[in-house]
């Protein structure tokens, strides 16, 4: 896990039980809530709304116009942790094995967004 890595590194112990703490609870929410919420109509959170995540912002004829107002506190949160977890990565906060050290959990990190 690219948090471990960083507590190897020197990261502080207590923010990474924090952030995998906050990892497991939305990987519960993703895994046991998120599909409660998603809407096949549109939903207030572009997170949730079914017509927003099919569209292609590329193409015209593939995109549906959708109106949302606001993020759910869940999703936001994601997208939080997902950030600190990337500017610590990035940051001077630990140190690297090596010089390629980084740039290997930065690509991890670019991974682990996608799926």
């Amino acid at each position: 896990m690219i948090v471990d890595d960083l507590e190897k590194g020197g990261m502080n112990r207590q923010w990474c039980a924090e952030v995998k703490e906050r990892l497991k609870s939305e990987k519960r929410y993703l895994k046991n809530n998120y599909r409660v919420h998603c809407n096949p109509e549109e939903a207030l959170c572009p997170d949730h709304c079914r017509k927003f995540a099919l569209s292609d912002e590329q193409d015209p004829d593939f995109q549906e116009k959708c109106s949302h107002q606001q993020n759910c506190n869940e999703c936001q949160n994601l997208r939080n942790v997902l950030d600190e977890v990337k500017d610590k990565v990035r940051g001077p906060f630990w140190i690297p094995y090596g010089s390629e050290h980084r740039d290997a959990l930065l690509y991890d990190f670019k991974l682990a967004q996608i799926f």
